[in-house]
């Protein structure tokens, strides 16, 4: 008898008061959570993003540096071909603007674009497509022009030094690095 007495108590309004703020802690709880995680992933969304730039970036400063690199040793292959008794300008093959490759050939078209192609088999940048290759983000122009300098007479020459400019186009901003080349070589003297 005394189990149908309690049965049919009320709830008393401390038990009632003590079940809603038990609902308003857990929503409150539940919402910090949210705003949390939500914080976390844009945390994460915003290291992707930036750790992508940053490769894409140095990419581009690598095959800018590559660039000037290519250059110096197409003029270093004439100078050993011109030191074997061949005839060579130490400039030859080297435009005003031009599109070279790792093995040193240069694009015979117009390098109007410089677009690059990453080979998947090889993981080299190239401007010529082949069949294991796909067009990459970048592009690779390298211009070269003539510096004026004086000689020890004082004559003004300007086949001397050239001012070699290789420049990288990409999604963000163009890296441009810059160098003078000369003459010099150490086997030509």
């Amino acid at each position: 008898m005394r189990l149908q007495g309690l049965q049919s108590q009320k709830p008393d309004k401390f038990y009632l008061s003590r079940r809603a703020f038990s609902l308003i802690e857990v929503t409150l709880a539940l919402s910090i959570f949210v705003m949390g995680f939500m914080a976390l992933f844009n945390i994460v969304n915003s290291y992707s993003y930036t750790l992508k730039t940053i490769k894409e970036r140095m990419t581009a400063n690598f095959l800018a540096q590559e660039g000037l690199e290519l250059v110096l040793a197409k003029r270093n292959a004439n100078f050993k071909f011109l030191n074997s008794g061949g005839t060579v300008n130490w400039i030859d093959g080297l435009g005003e603007k031009i599109c070279i490759n790792p093995d040193l050939s240069l694009i015979d078209s117009p390098c109007s674009d410089g677009k690059l192609y990453l080979d998947s088999d090889t993981d080299v940048f190239s401007h010529n497509q082949t069949p294991t290759s796909k067009q990459s983000a970048f592009s690779r122009i390298i211009t070269i022009a003539k510096i004026d300098t004086k000689d020890l007479n004082n004559t003004i020459s300007n086949d001397y030094a050239v001012l070699v400019e290789s420049e990288v186009k990409w999604s963000g901003e163009p890296i441009i690095l810059k160098m003078v080349m000369t003459k010099w070589h150490p086997k030509s003297q």
